[in-house]
């Protein structure tokens, strides 16, 4: 935490953003870059191959032309072959300047030999080459100053092709009009670098706006119905970094008040979640508001998977596994219970089950107190604006859905017992709509866990389980640290070892180093 005053986003920072280096770019601007030189590659090889084909369909005479109709195909040839490798293959933000400029002057050689080896006479208006030293500050962002000199190359290899015509077999005519015929790529020098100073001005100006604090927004990595979650970085320590922006004006009929109070508890429940030090629980480094009224936090970027998404894609999990990952989620609860804060929005996609360091399947708690009260939408659960549900319908308490407000931590308890059910059988306690499921929350009693699934379950898991599931908090285990020593006590028949894990994740996320990178996941925000 740097403070508790609130960050400004428009705060400006005395490193980083646009500077007069192609690698300082931002990665997805040049990523962007890449993929713009690729379609535009790809769109001159079907021009170049359609005039190919119409220069073959008339009669060719001389070696020159010959010479010309060759070149027009190999201008085809290579762009569409630059045009799918550049698609393929990840460049660094230097690389795609140094690739697109060796694409310039190339192309800017052929487009001129093509253009001077058509016999007789003066050449005017604008050449190929001029448009493509034009077209360049657009493809491949990058200074005025390189821009320019870009453009240079392109007028030094236009005069090289035109003498190489002359050599070849056209007359060496230096007359007045020989300067005419590159007046285009003498002025393309100076209106290329003007262009590329209005496209790194509008650029520096979104890298201006995509900085909340400290730190820069890099990319997008995910979006709920409240809230964004981008990757970022801070612009000194160069420390990634998951930053989370929770929109006040997503809550329809706010008023200037409540904006207040959310503003307040924000700050408030951000300083408070910055003093959690539980490894099981995300660190959280910054927060702030911007101008337009949106709240960040900058949390810790972690690499690997919600447990949501993990079962969705691999299934229910087995009980050992499960017990594992229960113990680490208990000690997240205990710290934060034994603070005087509830989390309110236990759930799957809240916790991440990731690689820290040497350890695999170690277990991520976020989003503790950040959650704002929200409600329910029919369709899929998410906050709207009909009656006031702090959660989700699927994991919600029972005490939550009758919009209680003495919540304390057995609540999350509860959430811990759906989660448990749905890691053990792929299933939600409950199945229906929004207010169908808060509704089975608070009357219906749940199937116990050995029935919904096939797998053998652990009589005492299932015991833990169900008593988290009680509807009266009273009947529930008294806290997480309770329910913690009630799984160390579970025996099974092969514990989840870390060598198991570590084999688990080799087979399902290679390489265990993790390329997978995935950021905290958003919750109902």
């Amino acid at each position: 935490m740097t403070g508790a005053r609130l960050r400004r986003a428009t705060e400006p920072s005395d490193t980083g953003g646009w500077r007069d280096t192609s690698g300082s770019l931002p990665a997805d601007v040049m990523a962007n870059a890449a993929l713009r030189l690729s379609t535009f590659a790809k769109l001159i090889a079907g021009i170049a191959l359609a005039y190919a084909v119409m220069e073959l369909w008339d009669d060719i005479t001389g070696h020159l032309e010959i010479i010309r109709a060759i070149t027009i195909i190999v201008i085809g040839v290579y762009s569409l072959a630059l045009g799918f490798a550049m698609k393929r293959i990840t460049l660094a933000g230097w690389q795609v300047y140094l690739v697109g400029v060796v694409y310039l002057v190339s192309m800017s050689f052929m487009v001129s030999f093509t253009r001077h080896a058509i016999p007789g006479g003066e050449l005017r208006g604008w050449s190929g080459a001029t448009i493509l030293a034009l077209l360049f500050p657009v493809l491949v962002p990058c200074s005025p100053r390189r821009a320019s000199l870009a453009a240079t190359g392109v007028l030094i290899t236009a005069l090289v092709a035109f003498g190489l015509t002359r050599l070849l077999g056209e007359p060496m005519l230096w007359t007045p009009g020989t300067a005419r015929m590159f007046m285009g790529e003498i002025l393309a020098i100076p209106i290329a670098g003007f262009v590329s100073s209005v496209v790194y001005g509008l650029g520096r100006e979104l890298e201006l706006a995509r900085r909340l604090g400290a730190y820069t927004l890099d990319h997008r990595l995910g979006q709920g119905s409240m809230g964004e979650v981008w990757k970022g970085h801070h612009s000194l320590l160069a420390r990634p970094a998951a930053i989370k922006l929770i929109r006040t004006d997503a809550i329809e009929n706010t008023t200037p008040e409540h904006r207040l109070k959310l503003l307040k508890r924000f700050e408030r429940e951000a300083q408070a979640t910055a003093v959690l030090k539980c490894p099981n629980t995300v660190n959280v480094f910054d927060f702030g508001v911007s101008d337009d009224g949106t709240f960040y936090y900058v949390m810790e970027l972690l690499d690997g998977v919600d447990l949501h998404e993990l079962v969705v894609r691999h299934g229910a999990m087995s009980p050992p596994r499960v017990i594992e990952l229960l113990k680490q989620a208990c000690r997240s609860l205990s710290e934060a219970h034994g603070q005087g804060m509830v989390h309110r929005d236990i759930k799957p996609s809240n916790m991440v089950v990731c690689q820290l360091g040497e350890e695999v399947d170690f277990l991520k708690v976020l989003d503790f107190g950040l959650v704002t009260p929200s409600s329910v939408r029919p369709e899929d659960g998410r906050p709207n604006s009909i009656g006031v549900i702090a959660g989700t319908p699927a994991f919600i308490s029972p005490e939550q859905g009758r919009g209680d407000t003495d919540i304390d931590g057995r609540s999350d308890l509860y959430g811990l017992g759906c989660v448990a059910y749905w890691l053990l059988t792929g299933q939600l306690l409950f199945d229906g709509s929004a207010q169908q499921m808060v509704a089975s929350h608070i009357k219906e009693e749940p199937r116990p866990v050995s029935i919904a699934t096939l797998t053998p379950i652990p009589e005492d898991l299932e015991r833990v389980i169900m008593q988290c599931l009680e509807k009266e908090p009273s009947k529930r285990p008294d806290s997480a640290r309770a329910i913690l020593h009630a799984l160390e006590d579970i025996e099974v028949a092969q514990a989840w070892t870390q060598q198991e894990a570590r084999a688990w994740w080799s087979t399902h996320v290679s390489p265990v180093t993790g390329d997978a990178a995935s950021s905290p996941a958003l919750s109902s925000q």
